[in-house]
């Protein structure tokens, strides 16, 4: 295989930047790819640079940043960890700050706002090896050829294929860069997850806390994404809800959600909640301060039901069952290690409550029967 980086200068590299507009569900696979990158060549010290390079900041955006830099910071991966920049006053800064890194290799793997990373990667450093994607197709090329002018070493994205996973395509760009790369049997989902034992006794109390004994099932449902196209409607989550606690009275639902979305998460059930006999068979989590929380309680669930985001591909590499909602056309997203998965024509907004309901209950009949 011919590779942008020859093995000297892989050898003698100390220090590296990886950049991306990376999402919770990127650094599943992102992640996995970066520790085999770093067992291959232990001589590199890696950065990462998380910020998407966008003009205008996303509602979002500060959430992702902090639960990603928390889980991030935790593992043995990034030494720098560049969060998600505020403006760009601050993305000045964050530029600054890694020009004083020093850079031998710099590498970027970006979908959109190619030219911007290539821009902002070489403001980082003049000197070192710049190499990062390039958009596919004859006229993409010829719109990004000025931008990307001073990138020598390129890889192109194949952004039609549908059917390659994610991580399959991730690795297949890693592995043009770096050359072959040995994932580990522990992260062959997805970069594994160690829960610290302050995040699993938080989870352990708040259970205590919420559930009313300690032999219902519990069932968590994850309803928000970044993206209202690929939310459960208010109709869909009340309904699933609503499903789920009339066939089975026994489970304890917990509806986790982004912190910014709990005041109107409680508003969407509260008109709903009459339909319900036992009230307090119903909880909502938020993983505010700590992002471990989250696996942690996942672990503690005897089934998932969530929409197309971080939630299946962590379930997936914690192995806890689920239902994934997935859209059809993001077939590459769906996560690697699934119960069941609920194909959706278009957007996981317009789905069917009814028939999301009906397979929420077949899958975790099943999935309860199977562990009795």
């Amino acid at each position: 295989m011919n590779t942008l980086l020859s093995q000297e200068e892989l050898s003698s590299a100390k220090r590296l930047l990886f950049m991306s507009h990376l999402a919770l569900g990127d650094f599943v696979y992102h992640g996995a790819l970066l520790k085999a990158l770093k067992k291959a060549y232990p001589n590199l010290e890696i950065d990462i640079w998380m910020d998407d390079c966008r003009d205008k900041k996303k509602k979002w955006h500060s959430e992702r940043s902090s639960t990603l830099t928390s889980w991030v910071s935790k593992t043995d991966i990034a030494e720098v960890i560049f969060p998600i920049a505020t403006g760009n006053n601050d993305r000045d800064m964050l530029v600054r700050r890694a020009s004083r890194r020093n850079y031998d290799i710099i590498f970027y793997l970006a979908s959109t706002r190619i030219e911007r990373f290539a821009y902002i990667a070489r403001s980082i450093s003049s000197k070192a090896i710049l190499m990062g994607s390039s958009p596919s197709g004859f006229v993409n090329k010829i719109k990004s050829a000025r931008y990307l002018r001073h990138v020598k070493r390129r890889f192109e994205l194949n952004l039609h294929d549908s059917s390659t996973h994610i991580f399959d395509k991730y690795k297949r760009y890693y592995e043009r860069c770096f050359g072959p790369l040995q994932i580990a049997e522990s992260d062959k989902y997805g970069v594994g997850i160690s829960l610290p034992q302050d995040s699993i006794d938080f989870v352990k109390q708040w259970c205590r806390n919420e559930k009313t004994d300690n032999f219902s099932p519990f069932v968590m449902i994850n309803p928000i994404s970044t993206s209202h196209k690929r939310d459960l409607n208010g109709d869909t989550l009340t309904h699933l809800i609503v499903s789920l606690l009339a066939r089975n009275p026994s489970i304890h639902i917990v509806v986790n959600v982004p912190p910014s979305s709990i005041v109107g998460i409680k508003a969407l059930i509260a008109p709903n909640l009459n339909k319900i006999s036992d009230q307090q068979k119903i909880s909502i989590f938020s993983a505010e301060d700590d992002f471990y929380t989250l696996p942690a309680l996942m672990v503690q669930c005897d089934f998932i039901v969530t929409v197309e985001t971080s939630v299946m591909h962590i379930a997936a590499v914690l192995n806890v069952p689920q239902l994934a909602i997935v859209r059809k056309k993001a077939k590459k997203w769906k996560p690697l290690r699934a119960s069941e998965i609920y194909w959706c024509e278009g957007d996981i907004k317009d789905c069917d409550g009814a028939d999301l309901a009906s397979k929420a209950l077949e899958s975790l009949s099943e999935t309860l029967d199977a562990k009795n």
